[in-house]
């Protein structure tokens, strides 16, 4: 992976800063920023038909664990 594509998946810090501080435009974007990774984490074995589901309850549970951790950030 070069290292631009490396830098382009990086959240800034500011905000992460914003969403620690409560800011809830910016803990969209982080949730909005680690939803693909927290999809492919909540997919459920193939059904009958060969196709993987997400499990909905689960990427509500990963969404609701991210948001409570980038609460617990410290920015100082």
């Amino acid at each position: 992976m070069s290292a631009k594509k490396k830098h382009e998946k990086l959240l800034d810090y500011l905000t992460i800063a914003k969403a620690a501080d409560g800011d809830a435009i910016a803990m969209e974007a982080v949730l909005r920023h680690y939803r693909p990774y927290m999809r492919s984490l909540a997919k459920r074995e193939p059904d009958e038909h060969g196709r993987a589901h997400v499990d909905e309850e689960m990427l509500h549970r990963l969404e609701a664990k991210l948001a409570a951790k980038v609460l617990l950030f410290r920015t100082e």
